[in-house]
């Protein structure tokens, strides 16, 4: 059809989540600790295709901080067009996995996304 199948869309989405949790040092494959981010929701709002050729920039950011989750805000924007085709937002919830319950979000993590945002 050519355009860029949605599914395409969710996958910048989790590119720029992963890099957000690096950047702020999440373990996010559980490999030094049993707690890990995993995803509990994710919506996307397509505004416009994206035709091939074509390149995008996905922008993330913590929209709220919540006792055991975070709320992240992701916008898709296409350098043909220099407009967003797609906003979304996604919910990671900080979770135990041996115990597969919630865990609170730490104070060093707030303070390290205070950091990032500022």
């Amino acid at each position: 059809m050519g355009h860029v199948n949605n599914t395409v869309f969710l996958r910048w989405f989790e590119s720029a989540r992963v890099a957000l949790m690096e950047r702020l040092s999440i373990d996010h494959d559980g490999k030094t600790s049993s707690q890990a981010p995993i995803l509990a929701s994710t919506t996307c709002n397509f505004r416009q295709q994206v035709l091939y050729p074509d390149t995008i920039q996905t922008g993330v950011t913590v929209d709220r901080i919540g006792n055991t989750s975070l709320t992240l805000r992701h916008a898709i924007v296409s350098s043909t067009s220099s407009t967003v085709v797609a906003e979304g937002t996604s919910v990671i919830v900080m979770f135990d996995y041996q115990s597969q319950k919630p865990t609170p979000v730490t104070d060093v993590l707030r303070a390290a996304i205070s950091e990032l945002l500022a």
